[in-house]
């Protein structure tokens, strides 16, 4: 065994972040419920996750941020797609970015 500094393996990490904008007539208490149920499926592969209440900027109203590694974004894709979809569909105008 040769002696020398401890090797790391390297992590790919990918952070996704979707804003969202709380439409008229949609109480703002059950969305974040809601979001939270949500991102439970994803928080069994989510490295961080901040949950909705950061202010983006004036035309937004949320904020939900995750990171995943590159091996778990795959699989948590679908569900991912189908969570902008269910925001896209109660009015929210989510806007995704993952870096």
């Amino acid at each position: 065994m040769a002696a020398g500094p401890p090797t790391y393996e390297a992590v790919s990490m990918i952070e996704v972040l979707i804003s969202y904008q709380l439409p008229a007539g949609l109480d703002e208490s059950e969305l974040r419920s809601w979001l939270a149920g949500r991102m439970r499926a994803l928080s069994a592969e989510a490295v961080a996750f901040l949950p909705p209440g950061s202010v983006v900027d004036h035309d937004r109203d949320g904020l939900v941020r995750f990171a995943l590694d590159s091996d778990a974004a795959s699989t948590a894709e679908d569900r991912m797609a189908d969570l902008v979809t269910d925001m896209r569909m109660l009015g929210l105008r989510p806007e995704t970015v993952a870096a």
